[in-house]
Formats: C-alpha cells, sequence, structure tokens
C-alpha cells in the first residue's frame, strides 16, 4: 500500500475544486511516471507491470488498463467511453476527464472546445506553437479536449515533475491496421480498419501534434517522453520522441528497484 496515495486521497475528498486537488498531487515526492495507455504493444507487458515497484514511479494508467493490474497503487483515468464503474483501492485515485461527472471519481475534470477542429484543443496547440501554456487547467475545473492521451495521462504527469516519463502503448496505428487496442482480438491485427472519415481526421491531426511533443515537454517542463518498444506494431507518434526497447525498459525498472 502507498501511504502518500491513501492520505492524498483522503485529503482531496475535502477540496471543492479539481484546480486544488491537482496542484495537491505536484506536492508528491517526485518519481520518473510510467504510462499505460490501451494500444496493443501493451500486451508485451502485461506480465511484467505488476512487478514495477511503486515506490520508485509513478503509475498513470488510461481507462481499461486497471484490469490488468488492479492492485497497482497510482492514478487511473477514465471517460465516458467507459460504462462500468472500477472499484478503486484506498491508494489508487480516479480521475475522470469528460463533460459529466462521475460520484465514484476522485478528481472530475471537465472538458472544453471538445473538437479536433477547434484551434484551441491540445493537438492544434501543439502544432500552431508549442512554446505556449497547453497541459494546464482553465479556471478551477477544465482541460481542453485533446484525446485521452492529452487531456488527462500526460496532463497529470508534467503536474507529478518527474524526469523521465514512459509511455507504453501508445501506438496510434489505427490509420494503417487494425490493432487499436491492447484488449483486441490478435486476429484483428491482419486486417485493415475502417475508420469513418471524422476518425481519420481526428487520428490525423493527434499524429501529427507529436512532432512538437517531445520538444514542448522538454523546453517547458525539463521533462524527457520515452516510447517503449513500439516497433512491431506500426508505431505512428513522430520519431523526434525517442524510442527504447522492451528490454531497456526491463531493465530501467530492475535497476530502479
Amino acid at each position: 500500500m502507498s501511504e502518500e496515495l491513501i492520505n492524498l486521497k483522503n485529503n482531496i475528498k475535502n477540496m471543492k475544486y479539481p484546480l486544488q486537488q491537482i496542484l495537491a498531487i505536484s506536492d508528491l515526492q517526485q518519481k520518473d511516471v510510467i504510462i499505460l495507455t490501451c494500444g496493443p504493444s501493451l500486451n508485451n507487458y502485461t506480465q511484467y507491470l505488476e512487478t514495477i515497484d511503486p515506490k520508485k514511479f509513478w503509475i498513470i494508467g488510461a481507462k481499461q488498463t486497471h484490469l490488468i493490474i488492479p492492485n497497482m497503487p497510482g492514478f487511473f483515468t477514465t471517460n465516458l467511453s467507459i460504462k462500468s464503474d472500477y472499484k478503486m483501492k484506498p491508494d489508487q485515485i480516479l480521475i475522470n476527464v469528460s463533460q459529466s461527472h462521475k460520484p465514484n471519481a476522485d478528481i472530475n475534470l471537465k472538458i472544453i472546445n471538445a473538437s479536433g477542429r477547434n484551434s484551441s484543443c491540445i493537438p492544434n496547440m501543439l502544432i500552431s506553437d508549442p512554446k505556449q501554456n497547453i497541459f494546464t487547467i482553465h479556471g478551477m475545473d477544465s482541460v481542453s479536449w485533446g484525446d485521452t492521451m492529452y487531456e488527462s495521462q500526460l496532463l497529470l504527469a508534467r503536474f507529478l515533475k518527474p524526469k523521465n516519463i514512459y509511455i507504453i502503448g501508445w501506438d496510434l496505428s489505427q490509420l494503417i491496421t487494425n490493432n487499436k487496442h491492447f484488449y483486441n482480438k490478435i486476429a484483428q491485427y491482419k486486417s485493415q480498419i475502417n475508420l469513418k472519415n471524422v476518425e481519420k481526421q481526428r487520428i490525423t491531426q493527434i499524429i501529427k501534434s507529436t512532432s512538437n511533443l517531445n520538444k514542448h515537454f522538454k523546453n517547458k517542463y525539463n521533462i524527457q517522453l520515452h516510447i517503449v518498444d513500439p516497433l512491431q506494431y506500426k508505431c505512428c507518434v513522430h520519431s523526434s520522441i525517442p524510442r527504447i526497447t522492451k528490454e531497456d525498459f526491463l531493465q530501467i525498472i530492475k535497476i530502479n528497484k
């Protein structure tokens, strides 16, 4: 059990605004962050995730990743696409980022500018001017739209103030294969996906925005991003974000134990 997360979870219950809750997170011990997203390359790591030492890393898991590490202390993000209410442990903090309030979430953030065509959504902001403040809270309770990775996971990670962020499962490969999520059947990987035009535009814009993402995090927050083991799954995240192999990543979590 993580006493630090248990104390945080109890403290933020008494805070009125999400901004206060997020700022409280920034007071936590500084550790590197491991982000788990739902791309198929996450399947390469499911057997190792429970061995990660939560005393050495902060874990941020997106949506269904909670199902494969149900006992791991950390932060888990959700949105309206998740119908079931995950049962959180005392040292797990659930963050809902959507346009609707979830009563079981520890922190509820509202999405504004919920359109990939809006100039103030996160992908477009990264493309137009990566020097501006992008991963931030608007007012007391809102964030800009940016797909799950931008509007919740990277937003939260930057408030944890790590030196390194290791991202697993962020493949963005829907445009060229059907390997959309780690929980899809393996047989689906071989077939072509038939995306609607609006979905193609959204994914294309996010992929384009990743070209400035690493530059933004290094210059703005002095944080280095890493994409872990994407090659097998045709990762479409821009090559300016350094790749590390599965073997190197396993060595990193071993060294840090």
